[in-house]
């Protein structure tokens, strides 16, 4: 009896040690898990934005889908003319004032130099404007 009685508590040590890995090992399982939650917290958050992205660029490519290129074309040349229009009245009104400046120097008898010189920078503005003009309906 006293025999059953030692082997009883030898088992029930062993249980003992035994249920103490376990909870070790459950408690390195439960850190694992929470490491796990949070990365897996981490992938939905990025897959709600990638998602989110996908259905903007999806509704932005049905507009694109949608649109009257010919009419938005059509819209480009006519604001494309509309600005030939004013640089041409950007130039003829350069010319005109250029003609101002030369009689006024003429009548004043003021430094033609200084006059042409400006005439001259406004002239270079000019011709820039008209490259980018150039630029655009290319």
């Amino acid at each position: 009896m006293e025999e059953q009685i030692i082997e009883a508590r030898k088992l029930q040590e062993h249980i003992k040690n035994e249920a103490g890995q376990q909870k070790v090992e459950v408690g390195k399982l439960m850190s694992k898990n929470v490491v796990v939650e949070i990365y897996a917290s981490d992938l939905q958050r990025k897959v709600d934005v990638l998602t989110l992205d996908l259905k903007e660029k999806t509704e932005e490519l049905e507009q694109l889908k949608t649109t009257d290129w010919t009419k938005r074309l059509l819209e480009c040349n006519s604001q494309i003319e509309m600005l030939r229009e004013q640089l041409l009245e950007q130039e003829k009104s350069y010319n005109d004032l250029k003609s101002q400046l030369t009689a006024a120097a003429q009548i004043s008898g003021g430094n033609k130099k200084h006059f042409e010189t400006f005439v001259e920078e406004q002239s270079k503005e000019l011709l820039k404007a008209r490259k980018i003009v150039m630029l655009i309906n290319k």
